[in-house]
């Protein structure tokens, strides 16, 4: 690889980590190319990124960012997973690689700023995603409205109900 194609890659991987602010750094040996080329597609489906860096080309394009953080997680072959928007989308995905293929590993996480452990880097996967936790806040919004309505609605429903059994009960007697 010439000087060129390098500082071409290190400026590709330093506008990627501008907009970033969730990254996992994955052990992919094991992996086929089609393995690898089916999460990348998973992942861009999701607003995420999926390729295999050079480490030292990582730690260049790197340096001077939070990411610079994450040097002493590259170690042997490594890829990097970017997202710049919900952090719990890729995750979800990355999981469900994970239990598919055992050969897949995760070595570190990114979250805003701080550096996350294994466990912690896979929790994000069983955490509601971001429609998920939208629908959720609507369903409570609305919740006080609709008891309130049903709290209204329940009163004159129940005076129709006493008229209708006074009604039987008149139109019984005069028979």
């Amino acid at each position: 690889m010439n000087k060129e194609t390098k500082e071409q890659i290190v400026s590709h991987i330093s506008s990627k980590l501008k907009q970033a602010t969730f990254a996992v750094l994955t052990g992919y040996r094991g992996l086929t190319v089609e393995q690898i080329t089916r999460l990348r597609n998973e992942l861009r489906g999701v607003s995420s990124d999926y390729q295999v860096v050079k480490n030292t080309l990582f730690k260049i394009a790197s340096k001077g960012t939070e990411f610079e953080q994450l040097h002493q997680h590259f170690a042997g072959p490594t890829a990097i997973l970017l997202s710049s928007d919900d952090p719990i989308a890729p995750s979800k995905i990355l999981a469900k690689f994970l239990k598919e293929y055992s050969v897949l590993s995760i070595k570190a996480g990114f979250l805003q700023g701080k550096v996350l452990s294994v466990e912690e880097t896979k929790e994000l996967s069983t955490l509601p995603g971001r429609k998920e936790l939208l629908a959720k806040l609507v369903s409570l919004c609305i919740s006080p409205q609709v008891r309130l309505l049903n709290a209204l609605n329940f009163v004159p429903l129940k005076l129709v109900q006493v008229l209708n059994a006074i009604q039987k009960n008149k139109s019984g007697k005069q028979n």
